[in-house]
């Protein structure tokens, strides 16, 4: 097991935004996430995770048909250059007892992806395309 990477908390950080309870939930558990493993397949890659510590599970937000709130699962986008310009998408997966278990990223452009899973990516946004950056002191 191993630590997260500065980019992997950057990328949690962002999917994680956002005021609803469920979202504060799972930014509470980041501090207690080790890496289990990492993955780099043809279009993306995944990192798994195991945790320790006092975590409380979250119960994933449903709607009144009972599917997932819109916003559910956490998401965002980001801009590479690297190998080919275009955009990825990362996703934060909740397991059955409510704990963050996986960063799954995957190109939504083409099926390349980085050799290095972690290079290439310069900025970050939303669903409606707007640049984020990480608040200080987040």
């Amino acid at each position: 097991m191993s630590d997260l990477s500065e980019f992997e908390l950057k990328v949690l950080r962002l999917a994680l935004r956002g005021d609803e309870p469920w979202r504060h939930a799972l930014r509470s558990q980041v501090p207690h996430l080790s890496v289990d493993r990492r993955e780099v397949f043809a279009g993306g890659a995944t990192t798994h995770f195991t945790s320790a510590g006092p975590i409380v599970g979250v119960v994933v937000p449903r709607g009144e048909d009972g599917l997932p709130v819109k916003s559910y699962p956490p998401t965002v986008t980001a801009i590479r250059d690297d190998p080919v310009p275009g955009l990825a998408s990362f996703v934060v997966w909740v397991g059955q007892e409510g704990t963050i278990v996986e960063l799954e990223a995957f190109s939504l452009v083409d099926d390349a992806w980085p050799e290095e899973p972690e290079v290439g990516f310069h900025s970050f946004q939303d669903d409606a395309g707007n640049l984020l950056d990480i608040p200080v002191g987040s």
